[in-house]
Parts: C-alpha cells; structure tokens; sequence
C-alpha cells in the first residue's frame, strides 16, 4: 500500500516558534510597559516597570508599588531606575534596592522587603549606577548626585543637557548627554573626539569602549584611540557586553553580535517590532533579559542562536520517536498519527488509510530501516518509503519497542508481556508472569550483555531464555532503560528519579531532593554514542551530564528556549548531529548542546568576618550560608581544612573548631542548592606556643581538634549520648578485656583519666585543653575521661626530621578522620615514649562504628607503606596504630 498525505492544511500545521521565554502581565508582571532590569548576585531579576518594581526569581515575583496615602509604598508608580546591592543578615541573604521614579517620586531604598529611607524628594531620577564599593551615581535628568553606601550625599554636578547614561571607564566617571561625552574628573584621551558627538549608551570590556548613538555604535581600541562607527542607521539606546558577544538595545529589537577588532560579526536580531528599553545578562549561565516599552522583558537562552522550535496547531499533541530513514526524518504524534519530512523539508501527516490508530505509543526503526509503530491496535511495519508491511498483534495495545538485536525484535504490551518477532516476522517467543514476571505491563525493553531487561510497573527484570529471571526495584515503576559506555545501567523511574547499577549493585540513586534534577519522572534517558555525554528528559525539562556519577545535572527548560514542557517516553531522538526534544504541542532541536558541569556561582557568606589570625587555643565558630530561590531542595554546607577533602557538615551550617594548629590554615567552605553553589576560601594564621617540640604541637592540636569535633557532637545529641553511656558503662569490663588481650598493650599505656581535667599531664596541661573547656566543666568532664594523652619527658624533647613530620601527619590524620566519620562518641588514647633513639607513637581507637573500621582497614595498605603499623580486631571493631621512627 503505497504512503497518501492529507490536503495542504495538514502539510502546514507544524510551524516555527521562537526560543525565547516572555516575562509579561499574564505571568504576574504588574504591567508590560518596563523602563530598566538589574540582575543582582543573589539571582534576583529586578524589573522596573510603569507600575511599580519586581522582583522575579525566575517563578514569582515580590512587587513594590505605589498606595496613595502610605507612608509604606513607592512615592510614584512609575519606577526608572534600580540598582540592588546584597549582602548576609544572619543566616537570611539581604538586599538593599535603591530605586529611582518619574514624576518627582524620587530615589527611595527598600531594605529586605520595606521601605526604609527616602534619600530624594520631589524629583526624577532617570538612572542609577554603582561607580565602586563605596559610592553610587544617581542621575536626576540634568543633575548627578553622589552618594556613598551609607546613603550619605558627597557630591552634586549639573549639565547643559540631560543625562543619557553613565559608565565609569577605568577611574574616570563618564557621562552621555545629547551635547557630547562628558565627565567629571578627567576625559580618557581616546574619548577626546566624542566631546560634541551626542551619545545615548556606553559600555566597555578589557579591549575596547562601546558608545552608543542615534547614528549607530562607536567602537573605540583602548590601546591606539582608533575607531569604527558600526551599525550605521541603528539608533543605539542600550550597550552590554556579554562575554565574547555585544549586546544592543534598539527601538527594532535586540541585537546580538560577535566582537571582533572593531567590528562585529554574526548579528542577529530579536524581537523586532520591540522596542528595548534596557539589557541585563547572567555570565553563569548565559542567559540575557530584555525590557521593552510595551511588551514586558523577554528572555533568551544561553545557545539562543543554536535553537529552533516547531510547535503544532492541535493542542494537546505529545510528540515523540523522531527518527531518519535515507532521505526522509519521521516523527510520531499522539492522537495524530506519523509525519514524515521529505526531501523538501516539509512535513506531511501519513493518512489514516496507512495506519489503523493514530494513537501512537512506539516506534523504533530496524536494520532494514523498517518503521516498526506500536499504537492501540497492536504493531504496523512500514518500509522505508511508508508502504505497509505488515500488522501484528492487531488486539494488543503496544507500549514499547526494541529493535537493537541483531536478529530479533522484543514488543513491550499493556497487560500481555514481551513478544519476540525475528526479521521475516515470525512470532518466536512470548515472555509473561508464567515465566516469572510479576507484571505483564512491559514500559521499556533493552537487550544488554546477553540478557533482556524489562522495565515494568513493578521494576525491572534481567530475563534470559532458560535461566531464572531476576526482579530489581520492585516497588518502583520503569520508564526507561540505558546503559552508558562505562558499563552503568540507568533506570529512569515514574517518580522515583534516576537509579543507576553497575553489574547488579546500585550505586547512585538521584531524586530533586538529593540532586537537580528538574523532576523526579524520568521519561527518556539518551547516552551520545561517541561520548559519555547523557541526556535524560523529564516531565519538567531536560537535564544533561558528562559526568553520571556527579549529581549536579545541568538543566535546559522553557527559561532556556525549551518549547515542550512536558516529555513523554521517546522524547529524545539525535538526528544530523542535533538533539531533539520532543513533547506536547512540538519539539526543539539543539546544535552543540553544552555538556560541561559548570555550576552557577553564587556567592558564599558568613555571619562574622573570619579573622586572619588567631591566638593558640582559640576556638573558631561561625555560620555559612548560600542563596536558595526554591525552599523544597535543600542546601548542603561542606567544608575542608588544610586541603583535606570536603566533608558535609551534617548538622547545619555552623562550622565550630575547638582550636586550630599552629601555622597558616586554610579553611575551604561550599555549599550547594537549586539556584547554583559557592565556595570561600579563608586564610588564618595561628600562633605557635613557646618550648614545645614541633612534633608534639602537632599530635596534641590535632587531638585537641578531635576534641572539639565530639564537643560540637556532644552538643548536638545530648540525649543519645546520655543513653550511650549507660551502654558504656556496662561494657567496661568487656572493653578492658578488649585491651589486654586483644591490643596487649604495656602496662603503662594508659594514662588514667579519672582526674582529668583537674590533673593533667604537663604538657597537655601547657597546650591548655583544660583552660579551653574551663567555663563548662560539667559537660566536658565525661566527654573527657574519654581522651587519653601521656608523653615521657624523653619523648618530650625528642626531634623529628622533615619526612618524619609527614609521616606522623599521615598518621594522625588518617585516624582523626576515621573516628570523625561517626556521630557516636568514640575512644581515642595517645602514648608517646621515647626508648633507646626510637620515638613510638601509639593512637588507639574503640569502639569503631562498621563504617569507621571499613574506611580504617581501607588505608591499611597505604599506612603500611607509610611504615605505619595498623593492628585491627573484627570481633570488637577497634584498631592501633604505631608509629615509630629512629633518630
């Protein structure tokens, strides 16, 4: 049966749309006419509009408007200018907006939600721009007026003529006005000629300055004063340059170009019936706003130049399964049937004479480029012009395809299980519950290393003709599964999130909880054939990766240019080297879809300023915070000292060290939400006591950090601990016996710490651990009967070379982070002696958690190359480690 097509109606139905998002008054824009943007650092996009001020971030918008008669409302609706500076109030990221109106409104400052300050009255205040840290420029039409970040006015100047804009070149302050470039201080030399040229705009990177005007854009080289007039006829009301690109606002659209020397290449025009009233640009993430005088902000994706969408006039149609056979691309539609393009690049809807159901669910290609297309009524075979093959399974509803084995094709159906057809289409196998199956629902199929996994509504199965089938995850529901070149299997799952297994052990499982994920429906999952590149599409966009075991997934949805924002199974299809997604109402085709794992960088803060040097014996304490826009994923702080690896704090953002050694310490902080991550870094030098030996400095702080850890602990879980302790009481005897016999140390190993902290060794007591806990005795003393320290006066004076030290370090700190790694309260017990010219150093811990004695016995290897002897008992889970050198 030769392929008919519909009238030209259906032929036109798919259209073009463009890829980028409106931010207008039927989201919850106050109203489309808007005067200016600013994008602040904590991902904030502030919208100055003719009826108040926005703030977005990126879902709801907080409004600040004008109420007759309130002292708590802007002084006019029409807002010109904001500028936004942010900062950390507690644990809560603050903001101050100082934001300048029309119609004598003024310039008035809203701190954290409230209007706080009324700086100008009675007034128009028509731009405002930050000139450094400390001082802002606020334009009055013909006036500017400086202030300083305490809102303090410094200075005024006036100008023959309005003022267009200001931008600070380098040191100099620089003002554009109808009449010509002017200044405040000093005309950079390059800028000379612009005196009487009347510019609107400026902007300038590390190469060249912008100046924008009614003729069109001036390019001026920094380094020999040439210039270009670019753009000629384009009146140039905005300039922003956007990483290697320039952005310019116009009143016919926004244009975008390459920079190149005095020149720009690769133009592009958006939105041109618009005209633009303002540019803001995100550098993390690409991403560019554009306000418009009559038609809200619109937003453009990052790869906005590599993105075409097509849309169909059918509402409610789910796309999905495009494929290509030699000269022709087909794609199946739900409730519509299959298009096909031809050589034209046209798209045509197959009539309903070929297929018997326009319900399509599946369709796969095969080795002989047959369309094999799974609906309501079983499965129809076309060749690869569109003629009918074949039809089977003509009472069976179809729910997947597979058509990867060589000389098989497996057909996943509603309710009647896995049938196997070979090339001439003979049914061969049927695969139900009489062979172990506990669902005959079959999601998803894939033939893997010699076995057939089935994704089903009650997990996955590993299926092999004449062996027992296996079941895994069988409380989750199976959209989709792939493997990786790596060898990984990924599950996608119908609310679960993405779970991958290597051979057959799970080892990741990623949620919108626990990742960034956009969703926890996984409908589709697309690994690149040549790369480690993985696309996985699902109800709320796409994430992307080059890198399954990290969790950050980049996201590519409707905010960047994605046109479907729902995807059903086969929603991903990579066709002529682009990625297809597709979904309700069309689809988008990407070109060099970007798969690094580059984080958005948000800025970290702490409640205190962290000094840069601390006394010997000083605890340091402070809180960390990030900006979240989206309270259901959670933050996660982490933090790292002296290069160690980062480690999650588990118990909040506060961050305490009961002291720090002695020296420069670095001490890294990081945390991680939806809205991107941020790491500081901070420097902290700490003051060395006198008349100890460098070694022993070095065990006892390192201790005295044990210490702290378990204090911070302590005060965290104050009641399990108290009930741990009747259970370490009742082991004392056992534990005893533990140290006789299965350790055998010397009878003089242990200090006895029953007088601790009133008695102390000497030198312990010099390093001052108990001055340190003095001022809350009464919880310290059971934390510290727990600590053993002693040292022999001969060790005392004993000297350590160079590669000693590190060793000890090693040693040290490979026990102090294993012990760390548990929220019970561990034994740590240190002897020092010295014996004939050898120094052993002896570290006990017991009572080590399984995970503690696991990661302990994981570096024993290490240690021992190390020369550092580990003893370890698995039947009461403690270990020794003695170090010993010769002098």
């Amino acid at each position: 049966m030769a392929v008919t097509f519909t009238n030209q109606l259906a032929a036109t139905k798919l259209e073009t749309v463009e890829s980028f998002k409106h931010i207008n008054f039927e989201v919850g824009l106050p109203t489309n006419r808007t005067s200016a943007l600013f994008y602040d650092s904590h991902g904030y996009l502030w919208i100055a509009t003719y009826n108040g001020l926005a703030r977005y971030n990126g879902k709801n918008f907080n409004l600040f408007q004008s109420s007759p008669g309130s002292v708590e409302s802007l002084n006019s609706s029409q807002v010109n200018a904001v500028y936004v500076s942010t900062s950390l109030s507690g644990q809560t990221p603050s903001y101050t907006a100082w934001v300048g109106m029309n119609n004598d409104g003024g310039l008035q400052i809203i701190e954290n939600g409230k209007i706080t300050k009324t700086l100008l009255d009675g007034v128009t205040v028509t731009d405002i721009k930050k000139i450094n840290d400390t001082q802002i420029a606020v334009v009055l039409e013909d006036k500017l007026v400086i202030f300083n970040s305490n809102f303090k006015k410094e200075n005024s100047y006036s100008f023959e003529e309005s003022i267009n804009s200001v931008q600070m070149f380098g040191t100099d302050l620089i003002v554009a006005t109808d009449n010509g470039v002017g200044y405040i201080s000093k005309l950079p030399k390059r800028l000379l000629n612009f005196r009487k040229t009347p510019i609107l705009s400026f902007a300038n990177d590390n190469n060249f300055d912008y100046l924008g005007s009614k003729d069109g854009l001036y390019i001026v080289a920094k380094n020999n004063s040439s210039s270009q007039l670019v753009l000629k006829g384009e009146v140039i009301r905005n300039v922003l340059v956007a990483g290697k690109n320039l952005l310019v606002g116009t009143p016919k659209g926004l244009i975008e170009c390459e920079i190149s020397y005095l020149k720009l290449n690769d133009c592009e025009r958006f939105n041109s019936d618009q005209t633009v009233s303002d540019i803001e640009y995100d550098k993390n993430t690409g991403i560019v706003w554009a306000s418009t005088t009559n038609n809200g902000v619109f937003q453009l994706p990052p790869n906005r130049k590599k993105i075409k969408s097509y849309k169909s006039s059918t509402v409610g149609t789910y796309f999905h399964s495009m494929l290509q056979t030699p000269g022709k691309k087909w794609i199946a539609a739900f409730g519509e049937g299959v298009w096909q393009e031809g050589m034209d690049n046209q798209w045509n809807l197959i009539s309903d004479d070929v297929l018997p159901d326009n319900r399509i669910i599946a369709m796969k290609k095969d080795l002989l480029n047959r369309l094999w297309v799974g609906h309501f009524k079983g499965v129809s075979i076309l060749d690869e012009s569109g003629h009918l093959v074949e039809e089977i399974l003509t009472n069976k509803i179809v729910l997947t395809i597979d058509t990867n084995s060589n000389d098989a094709i497996y057909i996943g159906t509603d309710s009647d299980g896995v049938y196997k057809y070979d090339y001439q289409l003979n049914l061969i196998d049927h695969i139900e519950k009489s062979d172990g199956l506990n669902s005959n629902t079959i999601l998803s199929l894939l033939n893997h290393n010699g076995y057939l996994l089935i994704g089903t509504t009650k997990g996955f199965y590993k299926y092999q003709k004449g062996h027992s089938i296996t079941q895994y995850e069988a409380d989750k529901v199976v959209w989709k599964l792939e493997t990786d070149h790596n060898g990984n299997l990924l599950i996608g799952t119908d609310g679960d999130g993405l779970i991958v297994y290597n051979d057959d052990s799970k080892i990741y499982e990623y949620t919108s909880e626990n990742s960034n994920l956009p969703s926890n429906t996984i409908s589709d999952i697309f690994v690149y054939p040549d790369s480690n590149k993985i696309a996985i599409s699902t109800l709320a966009g796409l994430a992307y990766t080059n890198d399954i075991s990290n969790p950050w997934f980049k996201i590519f949805d409707f905010r960047n240019g994605l046109y479907p924002k729902e995807m059903l199974r086969g929603a991903i299809s990579y066709i002529d080297d682009k990625l297809i997604a597709q979904g309700l109402n069309g689809w988008t085709e990407l070109v060099d879809f970007r798969y690094d794992n580059n984080v958005p960088v948000l800025p970290v803060y702490t409640n205190l300023e962290i000094p840069e040097t601390l006394e010997h014996d000083s605890p340091l304490e402070f809180l960390i915070s990030g900006v979240n826009h989206f309270d259901k994923f959670p933050i996660t702080f982490s933090y790292s000292l002296n290069n160690s690896p980062m480690r999650e704090l588990k118990f909040g953002s506060n961050l305490f060290f009961n002291s720090l050694p002695p020296g420069n310490n670095i001490i890294r902080v990081h945390f991680h939400s939806k809205s991107g991550s941020g790491t500081r870094e901070f420097n902290v030098d700490v003051t060395t006591p006198a008349n100890l030996p460098q070694w022993l400095i070095l065990v006892l702080s390192l201790s005295t950090i044990f210490v702290g850890v378990f204090i911070y602990q302590y005060r965290l879980f104050n009641k399990k601990l108290e009930k741990s302790q009747a259970k370490i009481e009742g082991l004392e005897y056992e534990l005893n016996h533990i140290l006789e016999d299965e350790i055998e140390p010397q009878s003089d190993w242990f200090f006895p710490m029953t007088a601790l902290p009133f008695e102390l060794p000497k030198t312990a007591r010099t390093l001052g651990i108990v001055s340190q806990f003095q001022s809350s005795l009464e919880m310290v003393s059971e934390l510290s009967e727990k600590l053993d320290f002693t040292a022999t006066p001969e060790a005392i004076n004993y000297k350590l070379s160079q590669s000693q030290m590190d060793k000890l370090w090693y040693c040290l700190a490979a026990t102090i982070n294993v012990a760390a790694e548990s929220d019970n309260l561990s034994l740590l017990k240190i002897r020092c002696s010295e014996n004939s010219g050898s120094l052993e150093i002896k570290i006990a811990i017991q009572k080590l958690t399984l995970n503690q004695f696991d990661l302990l016995k994981s570096l024993k290897d290490e240690l021992k190359h190390q020369n550092i002897h580990l003893t370890m008992s698995e039947y009461t889970r403690q270990s020794q480690l003695i170090f010993s050198t010769h002098r």
